[in-house]
Order: structure tokens, then sequence, then C-alpha cells
């Protein structure tokens, strides 16, 4: 909490009240929307019409904002740039906090970012208005850079239809937000255009000069509609001090798409304080009756290649088949193992002809009985096919 003024009535008052909002130089960071409620709620004990004028960039506000809904007819002012809602495609990013002090990079360029940034502001707005509701308050949207004053004078009297004290508030609020104060005095306006004439379409600046002594109390309303002429862009408002002078310049950039003498009229800044009105002529082309007249040829029909088979599925497929080809060609080839044929030997002709032979050597007895045994055992192992000492 950092001030606190006690309600009054009265000009002065409202003045004094804009005169701290202007001065006053906070001596904290952040957005404390309860704590200010709280603060209201204990220090107001007679029933009154408040207005939270807000970012709402904060939370948990809901059981604070509902008591003092309660007692007191409390309206609440959103106010959002466009720099909140969108952020800019401009590449890499250092922002900071204003709040907090924190800097962080940021990729502006990347689309998710872009998109989580709006979404973040749609969720804030969509929680503010909804907390304003269930409390039983209104809620007010206001952009920085556009006509707050309509905005609240539709406000209220949309709500003067059903309830009439409130008649007297919108004077008063009009006068406390009230950025620009202008008055009649010496002031003086002007209207002047880049062209009187114009083709269809075409462009036209259109540029109104107003300047406003110090002490002046007249607000010159801003222009959204000419007759047989539209908006091509927003206006570019410009405005300088001198002296607690005031000099405000405002381009507008217009068109017209019907043909014809047209006046563009004055503008009143006071009583018989105006600009002077501007003739415009809308005209068509200029063209040459006596050339020849070439009529709109017809549509001449496209002949579109049939579609085949992309070249480069070709190129894939016999790239492909080279590599296999070549893969196959050095792929080292396993030696061929040649069976030997197996001789097939008659087991009892086999020892027949050991025991032929044997008899021709006439070998001393023992060496004889040990060789008829090996013959015996041979043709076992070849008839029955196994071959043990323990078993034979």
């Amino acid at each position: 909490m950092e001030a606190f003024i006690p309600p009054k009535k009265g000009k002065q008052h409202a003045l004094y009240i804009v005169r701290e909002l202007l001065s006053k130089e906070p001596k904290g960071k952040g957005t404390a929307v309860s704590s200010a409620l709280r603060y209201f709620n204990n220090s107001t004990k007679q029933k009154s019409i408040a207005f939270v004028l807000s970012d709402f960039i904060d939370a948990n506000y809901e059981d604070a904002l509902r008591i003092a809904g309660k007692k007191h007819d409390v309206i609440g002012i959103k106010i959002y740039d466009q720099m909140d809602k969108q952020l800019p495609d401009a590449g890499l990013l250092k922002v900071k906090d204003a709040e907090s002090g924190k800097t962080k990079w940021v990729d502006s360029s990347n689309a998710f970012v872009r998109y989580s940034y709006e979404q973040e502001f749609f969720r804030i707005t969509e929680y503010s208005t909804q907390t304003f509701k269930k409390a039983g308050c209104d809620l007010l949207h206001v952009k920085t850079g556009e006509d707050y004053v309509r905005v609240l004078q539709r406000f209220f009297l949309s709500r003067n239809k059903q309830n009439d004290y409130q008649e007297n508030n919108i004077f008063l609020f009009s006068m406390i937000l009230a950025q620009t104060i202008i008055a009649q005095g010496d002031a003086s306006i002007k209207a002047s255009v880049n062209k009187n004439k114009i083709l269809l379409g075409e462009p036209l600046v259109l540029t109104i000069e107003s300047y406003f002594p110090s002490g002046s109390k007249i607000q010159f309303e801003q222009i959204d509609t000419i007759a047989h002429f539209e908006f091509l862009d927003k206006p570019v408002i410009d405005s300088s001090s001198e002296n607690g002078d005031i000099k405000v310049i405002g381009k507008y950039t217009i068109t017209s798409f019907d043909s014809g003498h047209w006046v563009i009229p004055s503008f009143t800044l006071a009583k018989g304080v105006k600009t002077d009105t501007i003739p415009i002529d809308v005209v068509f082309s200029d063209f040459n009756p006596e050339q020849n007249y070439h009529d709109i040829k017809d549509i001449i029909e496209v002949k579109t290649k049939k579609e085949g088979i992309p070249w480069w599925i070709y190129a894939t497929a016999v790239a492909f088949l080279l590599l296999t080809v070549i893969f196959l060609a050095r792929r080292k080839k396993k030696p061929v193992v040649i069976a030997k044929e197996k001789i097939v030997v008659n087991p009892y002709e086999e020892a027949m002809q050991q025991l032929t032979d044997l008899q021709k050597e006439n070998p001393d007895t023992k060496t004889y009985y040990a060789e008829l045994t090996n013959i015996f055992r041979l043709y076992i192992f070849r008839k029955k096919e196994f071959f043990h000492y323990k078993n034979n």
C-alpha cells in the first residue's frame, strides 16, 4: 500500500487526485490487488462507488473482491496495451520485467512463443473477467491509445437505464481520468489535404492541426467517420507542449470508392472554432475514347503434364542396383569343400585278406595271436560299428 486519499466531494479534490496520480513515485514493485482491496474494505465503512484501475496481472484476489462487492459498488478498469496481447515478430529480444527487474532473452520469431504469449494474455483476461463476474462487479477493458471517455460514457449510460443514482458519476470519473484538458480561449483548428482530386481508391492524407492554450477546458473529439470516405489506416497523432500550450497534429489516411464531387465537412473544436470544408473530386482514371477497344480475352487453359513417376525414383533404383552388383562382385566366395569319396570295404573280405597276409608272414606265436586279435576287433568294428577293448 503506497498511499491513501480519503474520499471527498468537489472539483478541487478530483484535481488533487489527478496530481497525486501523476506525481506519485512508487516505492515498491509488483501488483497486489488483494492487499489494496483489503485496505479499502477496512478503511471505508460507508457505501461508495470504487474504481479499481489495474492491468490485473495478479491472482488470488477473489475473496477480497467479493467482500468489497457486497458492501460497495466496485467497477474494475483493466488497462492493457497491444504489446501485452501480441508479441511482434522481431527476432531475438532481450526483455525486462518492469516489476521484478528480471531480464530474459525471447525468440519472438518463433511462432509457438508468440502463440503462448497471446494465450497467456487471454488466460489473465478470462481470469479477471470471471472473478469480477462471480463477485457481482463490473469490469471494463480499456486499451491504451483508444478513446476511453467514450468507453466510460457508454458504460455509465447503459447503467443509468437501470440505476438513476449514478448520473453524476459520469462527469466526475471522466474528469478524473482525462489526460488532455483543452479549452476555448484562443484555441484554433485547421484542416488540409495533400490533393483535392483523387482516383477511385487512391489514398488521400487529411491533416488536422489543433492549438490549445494553457488553462482551456475543451476536448476535441476523435474523427472516426466521414461521409463517402473510408479510413485506410490508423491515424498518426503527434502532440507537443510549450509553456503549457498544447499543439496536436493528426494525420488521417482516407480514400473513396464513390465517384463524384464530395465535401469533407468542417470539424468543430468549440463554439465559433471550426475548420473550413474541403471539396474533393473522386474520378475514374483517364482514357482516350479514340483508341481501339480491346475486349477482355477468354481464359486460356494451360495444359498440365500427366503425372508420372518422378525421375528421382528411377535414379534411386538404378543406383541401388549398381551398388548391389558391386557388393556381390566384391564379396569373398566361400571355398567349396569337396567331400572325399568314402570307400566301402566288406568286413569279411578285409578280415580274410589280413589272415592270409598274417599266415604268409609266419610270425612267432605271441605276435601271431596278437595280430589275430586285432584282425578280429577290426572285423567287429566294421560289422557292428563299435570299437572298445573292454567290450571285446
